[in-house]
């Protein structure tokens, strides 16, 4: 699960504060979770050049942060998600609102042996 945010001005620290000290931890410790990760995006190096970007054409859309939560159990993922957007969520505590989130999953997977299977047969 992803939830892309950005704190409101001058509110930066006490959402960072919020989300690192407590409420990720805890997300990270549910049972049906394994990790919670809060990834800030760097603007000035976003904007650098290069020529994938030039071939796209349209400028990258940057999200100031980025709050990734993954889990083996689709309900506790999709609870985690819910209160992040709840009343009580990253609203509550200065975050702007229109927050941009989302439920992914894995759709294919293969084990080693398979791997070594794939690989040696090219």
């Amino acid at each position: 699960m992803s939830v892309q945010v950005a704190p409101r001005s001058d509110h930066a620290e006490h959402l960072k504060d919020w989300l690192t000290g407590e409420t990720m931890p805890a997300l990270a410790a549910r049972p049906g979770l394994c990790g919670a990760h809060l990834l800030i995006g760097d603007p000035e190096i976003s904007q650098i050049k290069t020529q994938e970007k030039e071939i796209r054409g349209d400028p990258d859309a940057i999200a100031d942060w980025v709050i990734l939560v993954e889990g083996y159990d689709r309900i506790a993922t999709e609870q985690a998600l819910a209160e992040l957007r709840g009343s009580d969520g990253l609203v509550a505590h200065h975050a702007v609102e229109g927050l941009i989130g989302g439920l992914y999953s894995l759709d294919y997977m293969i084990d080693e042996v398979e791997a070594k299977r794939v690989w040696k047969s090219r």
